[in-house]
């Protein structure tokens, strides 16, 4: 499983110093290996103790969201209108950089 996210986590570009990714793999796999089809907030939870500081967030989200259950009827659309409105635990600790 790990290497199923690495691959998209690559993909939607959310590697650029590669600093935080080790700990977004194994956060992502352990949440995979529980829950298979995780909701959009059990992502943000199982994220939300590790530091991005190149990314921003977004594109490591927008991967972690195409193995999430459809909310919203918006599957792995990391662009969509409804990310901005939220306010994540991720989003806050993005700010404070």
């Amino acid at each position: 499983m790990p290497v199923s996210f690495q691959e998209r986590i690559a993909k939607s570009h959310g590697t650029q110093c590669g600093f935080c990714t080790p700990g977004m793999v194994m956060s992502m796999y352990t949440l995979l290996r529980n829950h298979p089809q995780p909701s959009e907030e059990q992502l943000l939870e199982a994220l939300g103790g590790n530091l991005c500081r190149c990314t921003g967030y977004r594109p490591i989200l927008a991967s972690g969201k195409t193995f999430c259950l459809v909310s919203r009827g918006l599957r792995g659309h990391p662009q969509s209108k409804n990310d901005g409105d939220r306010r994540s635990s991720l989003g806050t600790q993005e700010s404070r950089f």
